[in-house]
């Protein structure tokens, strides 16, 4: 298969997985035009529904020179139409109004009817601003560099990012709940395909695992952990999705980890191997139950408000160098930034079709602007984004991030 229509592929994957029903229709098909074997088949079929399909997907472009156009016309025969149009626009449009796949909306109703029920006494509200499209999710496409930020840049240090792959990257997706308490993250595939096109693209060796429960997630972040590959790369990522409250991640099977837990891993104590490179860590998930509806703009009055009982604060001395050799201990925690999708009590919103606002907004600002801004400039750019964001309900989101010793520059370098 050429790389033209790999590329094709991997563009349309999130919709790809959306649109078709891997069946046995579709794997007869398979199966017809030699595209896999029924050993190749069985492999592929480990995992959910949505895993299955994604390792079709990624396993056909594997399959040789025709295996492109024999996917798109093993979709067309066995009935998805749809997803066989994604990867080839001129095949004819199916005629199909079938309640599974067809969608249907609802005008929302952007007044507040007043206190007597009469709409002519309700409150107008204005409405957020839709995008004509607004189920299609974030295509993915990193921005490329000409050159490396090395060393230094102005007056700031920057951590090294110059090698091949640049480091390793573990996302672990958990959509679906073995409970009948948590209900299915659905749209957060979307992210999962986001985060690993986009780590994929900026240069990171990528492990993407999905729905585990609680003891195969310690598992998988110690075995994460303990990779002797580490040391051959210049920076680590970890990115968690699932429900959560204020300190705590959500397993598929319902326990809770401690996110403190998750970040004690990969400390200099815990993965000595990733000491003095930078590691980003992505918490996707909420910390509360609260909904932020927002507030009124402020009312400016004329006089001043300028004074404080504050005390004035006299600027330390600078620090006296010293030297390494000469200190007695090295620091536990370092070179750690640490992202969180909403605030402590807050809830973390999600679009069925599009994802998690807090993602889509980190992935968008990374494709574009990874090429030139550093790693702390780029989450306050996607603050900025997010405050764009409100629902139909009339809601909105903050995100917050923390650093632990963070003190260099951090520049992706894609190239």
């Amino acid at each position: 298969m050429n790389n033209q229509d790999k590329q094709q592929i991997t563009h349309h994957l999130t919709a790809l997985i959306d649109r078709t029903e891997f069946d046995s229709h579709l794997e007869t098909k398979l199966l017809e035009r030699g595209i896999f074997t029924e050993s190749m088949l069985e492999r592929i079929k480990n995992g959910d529904k949505n895993t299955q399909k994604r390792n079709l997907f990624l396993e056909v472009k594997r399959r040789g020179p025709n295996a492109f156009k024999n996917l798109v016309n093993a979709l067309s025969e066995s009935g998805n139409t749809k997803a066989a149009r994604l990867l080839d626009p001129e095949i004819p449009e199916e005629d199909d109004t079938d309640e599974k796949t067809s969608k249907v909306w609802n005008t929302p109703n952007y007044q507040e009817t007043g206190s007597n029920g009469n709409p002519e006494n309700s409150v107008s509200y204005v409405q957020p601003p839709v995008l004509e499209n607004s189920t299609k999710p974030l295509e993915i496409k990193v921005e490329k560099a000409a050159s490396n930020i090395t060393k230094t840049h102005g007056t700031f240090k920057t951590y090294k990012m110059e090698s091949k792959p640049r480091g390793l990257v573990l996302i672990i997706d958990n959509e679906n709940f073995d409970n009948e308490v948590l209900p299915t993250r659905t749209g957060s595939l979307v992210d999962a395909n986001n985060l690993d096109i986009l780590f994929g693209q900026l240069g990171f060796r990528v492990t993407l695992r999905r729905n585990l429960p609680y003891y195969d997630m310690i598992t998988e972040i110690q075995k994460f952990a303990s990779k002797t590959d580490h040391a051959l790369g210049d920076m680590a990522i970890v990115a968690i999705l699932s429900h959560g409250r204020h300190g705590l991640i959500a397993a598929a099977d319902g326990r809770e980890l401690e996110t403190e837990w998750v970040l004690r891993q990969f400390n200099n104590d815990g993965c000595p191997a990733l000491k003095g490179k930078p590691k980003f860590f992505i918490f996707q998930a909420c910390r509360g139950d609260e909904a932020d509806y927002g507030i009124l703009p402020a009312i400016s009055f004329p006089e001043s408000r300028s004074d404080s009982d504050a005390r004035a604060v006299v600027m330390p001395r600078q620090p006296v160098e010293i030297p390494a050799e000469s200190q007695f201990k090295n620091l536990s925690w370092e070179d750690m930034v640490v992202a969180y999708a909403t605030l402590p009590g807050y809830v973390a919103n999600r679009d069925r079709y599009r994802g998690t606002w807090f993602i889509e907004c980190l992935c968008s600002v990374f494709m574009e602007m990874s090429v030139e801004l550093d790693l702390r400039d780029m989450l306050d750019i996607v603050a900025e984004r997010l405050e764009k964001y409100e629902s139909e309900m009339g809601t909105k989101q903050s995100f917050a991030y923390e650093v632990r010793h963070f003190y260099k520059k951090l520049y992706f370098n894609p190239n």
